[in-house]
């Protein structure tokens, strides 16, 4: 088998090995994915012990955010009404609150966190205030080139939670200057 292959001829997008010889796979995410799919690739390569990270795009309908961040605008950014993809609650999980994505225009790097949105509802049965969430919203920073990122290498144990199962194995994890 080649490396950064797994059985079924699977592929990495771009395979890399540190100095320490750990072995780092990145799955660049254009396309819906199924959880399924994201968790059963995810333990293959962790079984074959290469970390995973997976980078999803940014979606194209964020073109004004796209434009501002392929001019170089840095900064804390936050869209009000993000819609995240299926996938990305999963991969959330996995990277331990924080999503890398790929800004195409730009061929930058954003590091993100969704954030529920709340709404404070009186309940009637309870005698108060209750509060709902009602969508979700998606900050980022950066965008960040990507030769200016390391990578943090790591261990952890499988977890779940009832709704997503992380495998464990390896772990890398990109940092950015100032990033712990």
């Amino acid at each position: 088998m080649a490396a950064g292959s797994l059985t079924g001829d699977r592929r990495a997008d771009v395979f890399v090995w540190d100095m320490s010889g750990a072995k780092i796979a990145f799955e660049l995410q254009h396309s819906d994915v199924s959880q399924e799919l994201l968790e059963r690739r995810t333990s293959a390569y962790l079984h074959a012990g290469i970390a995973v990270l997976w980078v999803p795009f940014l979606k194209p309908r964020y073109r004004e955010f796209a434009q501002k961040v392929a001019e170089g605008e840095e900064g804390d950014w936050v869209i009000p009404d993000y819609k995240p993809r299926p996938f990305e609650f999963w991969l959330s999980a996995f990277g331990f609150g924080n999503v890398w994505y790929w800004a195409q225009r730009s061929n930058r790097l954003m590091r993100g966190k969704i954030e529920p949105v709340k709404e404070k509802v009186e309940n009637p049965f309870w005698g108060g205030p209750t509060e709902h969430r009602v969508g979700n919203r998606l900050r980022l920073w950066g965008p960040y080139d990507p030769a200016a990122l390391s990578i943090r290498i790591g261990r952890r144990s499988p977890w779940t939670n009832g709704r997503y199962t992380i495998p464990g194995g390896p772990t890398a994890a990109l940092m950015a200057p100032g990033l712990r």
